[in-house]
């Protein structure tokens, strides 16, 4: 069987469930999945249906078709993947059903408001980030999703959907963008919200800049052309240190003189800001510097 072949007879889906991965939740033609591959608790691995397509928010951004979802499921190459591809299709249907759509309710927010809610502010404790600052860019939102009720930590996209995040859970309600907020000519760039907010802790004087937070390193693109519209004349970015976040400073540097800032967390071998900003915490360290 070659690339072809295999990418029109075996859905995304089937694939993923003959490898034991349980569907989490639908959103329209969208199926999220834990990426088993990698550790994580919360579902970031969609698959949309209709394309055939996947797309992980929770490693590097990574996407593509059925020959790559492999590579990343099995660890191999693509000659080994399409050789055990080759023993999944023969037996089966082309595709495969999950339950029906109407079984599977759209979200939908009942109240957004200041953040008072005590589990949220027992989390906000946990992450070392005081009420004030999470309040200035945050609210509290409650939201239902199949009947089940809702509450976390959300900030506005530029898709007017709501990045959001608690104990248990991150995701998003609605669609999935980049979060500017506009500033002075020093635009500083964050991975996530927590990131962001801990950055206004160890230094609040960055309250001031242009801030841009990819709220997944997938979005990456979108954030190229938000920069390339905006005259930022110093770009500085506090991404995380791991594999993914050196990656996608390096693609960024290839269209910017970015400037990493990693150095200031990862030298203290703490993989992210909200990390960093824990351990200063911890040590009694409240000055950022």
């Amino acid at each position: 069987m070659n690339c072809l072949q295999s990418k029109k007879r075996i859905g995304l889906t089937y694939f993923l469930k003959t490898q034991g991965y349980e569907l989490k939740r639908i959103s329209g033609n969208n199926f999220w999945y834990i990426a088993k591959y990698r550790n994580e608790r919360h579902a970031s691995l969609k698959v949309n249906i209709v394309q055939n397509t996947f797309t992980d928010f929770g490693g590097d951004g990574k996407s593509g078709n059925l020959i790559d979802l492999a590579i990343l499921v099995w660890g191999c190459t693509v000659k080994e993947a399409l050789a055990r591809l080759s023993s999944l299709d023969l037996a089966t249907p082309v595709s495969f059903s999950f339950p029906k759509q109407n079984t599977f309710s759209a979200f939908t927010i009942s109240k957004i408001q200041l953040i008072q809610n005590r589990a949220l502010l027992d989390y906000l404790a946990i992450r070392s980030i005081p009420l004030n600052v999470a309040q200035d860019f945050c609210q509290e939102i409650y939201y239902s999703v199949n009947g089940k009720s809702y509450f976390t930590i959300g900030i506005e996209n530029d898709s007017k959907g709501w990045e959001h995040r608690n104990k248990y859970f991150k995701g998003c309600l609605g669609t999935k963008d980049i979060t500017f907020i506009p500033g002075n000519s020093c635009l500083s760039v964050f991975e996530g919200l927590f990131d962001f907010l801990s950055g206004l802790v160890l230094w609040p004087e960055l309250k001031a800049n242009s801030i841009l937070i990819l709220n997944s390193v997938s979005q990456l693109s979108k954030a190229v052309e938000k920069i390339r519209r905006i005259s930022a004349e110093k770009i500085e970015c506090y991404l995380d240190g791991d594999n993914a976040g050196q990656k996608t400073f390096a693609q960024l540097r290839e269209h910017f003189p970015a400037e990493d800032k990693s150095g200031l967390y990862t030298t203290a071998k703490c993989k992210d800001l909200n990390e960093y900003l824990c351990k200063r915490i911890e040590n009694g360290i409240n000055n950022a510097f």
